[in-house]
């Protein structure tokens, strides 16, 4: 196994000890604003990006979060009526229509999304 570092990874953990100042006009600044309010990362994070040839993706709607936690929960609750149904051979109605109510509130979340 090789001791040599690796190239090209970038370490976010290093000290940044070097500071760089530019000018740009009004309209370079309003783009960065403007990839940066979409981002969701401040300027210098943007900047660091940029430069590094990284990916950059816009953050999700909030509304993603709040669907990305029901379905947590949606799965939780069917998996947890999938092992009260295999032990006991059966389950409560009312489970199930809450789980289908969940599903219907999910399916309108995403439906909200478009």
């Amino acid at each position: 196994m090789s001791n040599a570092p690796k190239k090209n990874i970038i370490s976010y953990n290093t000290k940044r000890n070097r500071r760089i100042e530019f000018y740009v006009n009004d309209a370079e600044y309003g783009r960065i604003e403007n990839m940066q309010s979409i981002i969701g990362i401040t300027k210098s994070a943007l900047m660091r990006k940029l430069i590094m040839d990284i990916k950059i993706k816009s953050r999700p709607p909030e509304k993603y979060y709040d669907i990305y936690h029901l379905m947590q929960n949606l799965t939780n609750n069917a998996n947890q009526l999938a092992r009260i149904a295999n032990s006991a051979g059966s389950i409560n109605a009312q489970k199930i229509d809450d789980l289908l109510l969940m599903v219907d509130k999910c399916f309108d979340m995403l439906e909200s999304l478009e």
